[in-house]
């Protein structure tokens, strides 16, 4: 029903824009609203179409002199980035991220209107984008840190935010000090943001639950680092009461993180002697891996690197029966399985080993 209105506006205001003194700002604006739809329900493509005429529009205008929509601009850019970091474009998606904050910040101090609330999520996207390496943690934060001074502002002013991203924001700076190493700094930002995700989920709020189990588990492998093994224990094993939930509900992850949550909740199992914890904690991953094995690749290696840490636990252990029912189920079982190169010498170096 929504996009049959727009269609009708669209197409009214562009039998309208013949008229010489007709604002073509408006079918832009419209051009975006539309974009921003089709987004949401993933019709990227279209979306991505819409912004483009949204973003030729009002830069033929600013050529012409005219200003007034820079906002919906940025907002263009900043939908037509988020698309295509959506379709794996991300060199372009980040470019477009940029254009929009730009347009943003060289409003600010002036009476034009500016989105706030878009020019905040935009922070984030463009922060999480940049997070991924140590070479650009410290840029990482500064976005991070700007999105939480515009939640500030708003909040001052009565206005609404999306505290789901709020909290994300704080995760994403955790996340660029751990590549820092800076283990305690990095906890600060846990300790924000999963308090705000346990109070939307007290309030039975939209949350990512995903996110919370993923700080959960990064604060409790920080506080593995810093020596402080129970409380690491007791954030790992909310991070796993998550995950479980999630799979029991049918939420789809991704298999590598339900994977990290029971392998680094075994670290300070081991450290503390609870080997048996450690084992199980270790199969339990291992069992994550083997469904993923056929679509994952990029796992094959890491499979076997846990495959063989859990053979050394069990042997530690002296357990024979469940040597040999892991032996069977995770490694003669999968001898057959199509695998990648590095994967099949990995295998064939524990069949020597237990030879």
């Amino acid at each position: 029903m929504i996009f049959n209105e727009m269609n009708k506006r669209i197409q009214n205001l562009k039998e309208r824009s013949k008229d010489p003194w007709f604002d073509k700002g408006e079918l832009a604006a419209v051009y975006t609203m539309r974009g921003m739809q089709y987004c949401q329900v993933q019709s990227f493509e279209k979306s991505i179409t819409d912004f483009d005429e949204s973003i030729e529009i009002i830069e033929c205008m600013s050529e012409e002199g005219k200003q007034r929509y820079e906002n919906v601009l940025a907002i263009s850019y900043a939908g037509r980035g988020t698309v295509l970091h959506a379709i794996g474009e991300t060199n372009r998606a980040l470019q477009d991220l940029t254009m929009s904050i730009n347009i943003w910040e060289g409003m600010l101090g002036s009476d034009r209107y500016i989105d706030e609330g878009m020019m905040f999520n935009s922070y984030i996207h463009r922060g999480n984008m940049l997070n991924t390496t140590y070479e650009y943690a410290d840029v990482a934060i500064l976005d991070y840190q700007k999105s939480i001074i515009i939640a500030e502002r708003l909040e001052k002013s009565g206005e609404t935010y999306d505290e789901d991203s709020l909290a994300t924001a704080h995760m994403g700076i955790g996340v660029s000090y751990d590549q820092k190493e800076d283990y305690d700094e990095a906890n600060k930002h846990y300790d924000k943001c999963i308090a705000i995700w346990e109070r939307l989920q007290e309030e039975k709020q939209e949350l990512t639950y995903d996110n919370l189990a993923s700080s959960y588990m990064n604060r409790g492998s920080n506080l593995y680092q810093m020596g402080y093994m129970n409380k690491s224990i007791a954030d790992h094993n909310q991070s796993v009461s998550i995950r479980e939930h999630l799979m029991e509900k049918g939420v789809e992850q991704d298999a590598f993180d339900v994977f990290m949550a029971y392998k680094n909740r075994s670290l300070p199992f081991e450290v503390t002697g609870n080997i048996r914890a450690a084992i199980n904690d270790n199969i339990k991953a291992l069992g994550i891996l083997k469904n993923a094995f056929s679509d994952r690749y990029d796992l094959h290696e890491t499979y076997y690197e846990n495959l063989g840490e859990t053979i050394e636990l069990i042997v530690s252990e002296n357990d024979k029966a469940l040597y040999a029912t892991v032996l069977q189920d995770f490694l003669y079982d999968m001898r057959a399985v199509q695998k990648t190169e590095e994967a099949e010498t990995a295998q064939n170096r524990i069949l020597a080993q237990i030879d």
